[in-house]
């Protein structure tokens, strides 16, 4: 867990080598999941974070392959959240993670578990 305040806002956790920074959002039903992800993943850009760890562990929707695809062509554009890299998704145990390029090329294979 990062505590700095130069440069970061407290991202979450730190990934792989120095200054690469990550944020964990843990969905809880408290909104839709697309409202959920639409929020955390601007926040963790305006942390400054390369990469969005998201648990969608709770969720109860029952079109997550049509809902994860949406928020991520939306929110991972060349004019949106420029910083996020790679969002990684935890459902239960399975864990996958998808890039941003893979993202803007509609390859969605890597999330094959989830979605």
């Amino acid at each position: 867990h990062s505590n700095t305040s130069i440069g970061f806002k407290n991202p979450e956790l730190g990934i792989g080598k120095p200054n690469i920074y990550g944020d964990l959002k843990t969905y809880e039903g408290e909104s839709s999941l697309q409202k959920f992800m639409t929020n955390r993943i601007s926040a963790a850009n305006t942390q400054g974070c390369q990469y969005v760890i998201i648990d969608i562990t709770k969720n109860t929707e029952s079109d997550l392959k049509t809902i994860l695809k949406r928020r991520l062509c939306g929110e991972i554009s060349p004019d949106q959240n420029k910083k996020i890299k790679q969002i990684v998704f935890i459902k239960g145990k399975k864990t996958n993670i998808i890039s941003r390029n893979q993202i803007y090329n509609r390859d969605f294979s890597s999330l094959k578990g989830i979605i």
